[in-house]
């Protein structure tokens, strides 16, 4: 599934292409379940003709500022991606269908848009969003400042854009009983954008177990989880989400391997050690067991043993799946704790921590200081987390 990232390289790629163009023409094709709120025929009709002033994004959705307020606003949902025309499609973790570039308008393309010069317009390039499973969303919303109304206005803070303080992050994390997985996964909840891999690539680095109940989280705890978002968000928007140049001792390269025979993990200390794969909160989770230990009083509950006869084409399906093809969607689009129902149950003893009680403000410098970001990673001068650029990416994800 396509995640901040990702989806931040999809927008630093259109932005690229289409600020200040005109968008000269829209080829949208039928499709009842991709186009929410509006048809396809009303989607073209709402962006022909207009400016894009800007290209912007929050969570997993990225949108367009128009010259006019009608802003369309895109999702890849599970398997969704940008193509421009003439070039090679983008590619997540590991290229899954062959993008011919010489193709035009590609395969699965739901909406595709041209850019002029808003002067000569001449054509300037092509645009498509592409979803073969339907996934994804294409929505239209009518506001003079579209970040105050749904889906955006409903979405928690964008880590790369707008991370909040360690303090503001305990604050809400001490109101959830969930396991910490299912509360970072919770685009409602106190962050989004943050998807499976990163969430797990997340609690290895800051050695939490994704069982964790979120509200018996210490304050150390939360400073350590605090600095590892932040670290993981901005070093692969960093590299435009090119899994080729991420750390070597990140977990991601090594988490796809459910079902599979299992392989070794090198820790930092040079301890080999295996991946666990659990359900938390209805997500496949891999888990390093020698590191990221649940607190005492805690239990983890596993599912069932898979019952015995199941064909080899579907337990192959499923490993490649990996548990990721639950349905996010529903817990993207509601406001609320629906991930604490999830399947993941956990026993509480004595949960809330009393670290709590202790109303330290903590200086976010000297936190960073102290937590520097991934050994030998320097970040590019022309890429700021606060101003971030375009981004595209292919596979899996599921619509807000």
């Amino acid at each position: 599934m396509p995640e901040l990232p990702e989806v931040e390289r999809a927008r630093r790629r259109l932005e690229q292409l289409a600020k200040g163009k005109r968008i000269k023409k829209v080829l949208a094709n039928e499709d009842t379940i991709v186009y929410s709120g509006v048809t396809h025929a009303g989607f073209a009709t709402a962006c022909e003709g207009k400016i894009v002033k800007a290209v912007k994004r929050k969570g997993k959705n990225f949108y367009l500022v128009l010259s006019e307020k009608t802003t369309p606003i895109f999702h890849f949902g599970m398997s969704g991606t940008a193509i421009v025309k003439g070039e090679a499609g983008p590619i997540y973790r590991a290229p899954r269908a062959k993008t011919e570039p010489c193709i035009w308008p590609p395969k699965y393309a739901k909406a595709v848009l041209t850019f002029a010069d808003a002067e000569t317009g001449e054509e300037v390039g092509d645009w498509a969003f592409c979803d073969a499973r339907r996934l994804g969303r294409i929505k239209l919303i009518e506001a003079e400042v579209p970040e105050e109304v749904p889906p955006l206005s409903t979405l928690g803070a964008d880590p790369f854009l707008d991370m909040p303080s360690v303090e503001v992050l305990a604050a809400a994390l001490i109101k959830r009983h969930a396991p910490i997985k299912a509360v970072l996964l919770d685009q409602n909840g106190p962050l989004c954008g943050i998807g499976n891999w990163m969430v797990d690539e997340i609690l290895y680095q800051a050695r939490l177990h994704p069982s964790h109940p979120s509200s018996a989280l210490t304050l150390e705890e939360v400073t350590t989880l605090h600095h590892h978002i932040r670290d993981v968000t901005v070093v692969a928007c960093a590299v435009n989400a090119d899994a080729a140049q991420f750390p070597s001792h990140w977990l991601f390269s090594f988490r796809w391997g459910k079902g599979k025979k299992e392989k070794d993990f090198i820790l930092p200390s040079g301890e080999k050690t295996a991946i666990k794969f659990v359900t938390v909160g209805g997500r496949t989770s891999a888990v390093i067991e020698a590191v990221q230990k649940l607190p005492k009083g805690v239990v983890q509950k596993t599912k069932a043993a898979v019952k015995k006869g199941k064909g080899k084409r579907k337990a192959k399906e499923e490993s490649e799946e990996e548990g990721e093809e639950e349905d996010e969607e529903e817990n993207e689009e509601k406001n609320g704790d629906e991930s604490e129902r999830g399947e993941e149950k956990v026993t509480r003893e004595k949960a809330t921590s009393p670290y709590f009680d202790e109303r330290v403000k903590l200086d976010d410098r000297a936190m960073a200081e102290a937590l520097p970001l991934s050994p030998s990673f320097k970040l590019p001068l022309d890429l700021s987390p606060t101003k971030p650029r375009a981004s595209t990416r292919a596979s899996r994800s599921r619509a807000v």
